[in-house]
């Protein structure tokens, strides 16, 4: 595959993974994140030799360049640390690229469990390993849209009360921010352990 050709490939896996995001300026924030993180990874790794564990299957082109550089291996020793999770298994939940979470797996048969399952892993890992407190609505939905997640009606399944113990927010519209707790991120803990068997 020639340099245009892969650039035609990047494109197009770009508009696939940005497709449900229905608000155009974060449909087209998410667009230029996807195909700089492909554009990146092609440079980087050139044609690779996939590493064998799986870390690069979710995004389309990944597989072909997950071997040493596919994931960021700093971020994956400070959550495979705080979790207790070897890193083997942890990459068959997620991985990362240039320090964007990519999901692997998800959890939950509705698309509310989907939203309240993935929030607590995203959440945890900007919490944990970029020592973030709170979250923007656009770096939560993120890798959730890029798995293919509508999240359209994330905001307002978060607000329900039965996840208050879990994720706290604040703010309204665009600028609704989230905050994990304790207690979320030991929920989500379980779920990467879960997930990863």
């Amino acid at each position: 595959m020639d340099k245009i050709d892969e650039i035609k490939q990047n494109i197009a896996i770009a508009i696939e993974s940005t497709q449900s995001i229905e608000d155009e300026k974060y449909r087209i924030e998410a667009f230029k994140i996807i195909l700089n993180n492909l554009s990146n990874t092609t440079l980087k790794t050139g044609s690779g030799t996939g590493s064998g564990t799986g870390s690069g299957t979710g995004s389309g082109t990944g597989s072909g360049t997950g071997s040493g550089t596919g994931y960021d291996d700093d971020l994956l020793s400070i959550l495979s640390e705080k979790s207790g999770l070897d890193k083997e298994s942890l990459l068959n939940v997620l991985t990362f690229e240039k320090n964007q979470l990519i999901l692997l797996r998800v959890k939950g048969d509705s698309i509310a469990d989907q939203y309240f399952y993935c929030s607590l892993m995203i959440l945890a890992f900007w919490k944990i390993c970029k020592n973030m407190d709170y979250v923007s609505n656009v770096k939560l939905g993120f890798p959730m849209s890029r798995y293919g997640i509508n999240t359209r009606n994330l905001s307002t399944t978060l607000q329900k009360k039965k996840y208050h113990e879990f994720i706290i927010s604040k703010g309204k519209g665009k600028s609704k921010e989230y905050r994990i707790t304790t207690k979320g991120i030991q929920k989500a803990f379980e779920t990467l352990s879960e997930l990863s068997q």
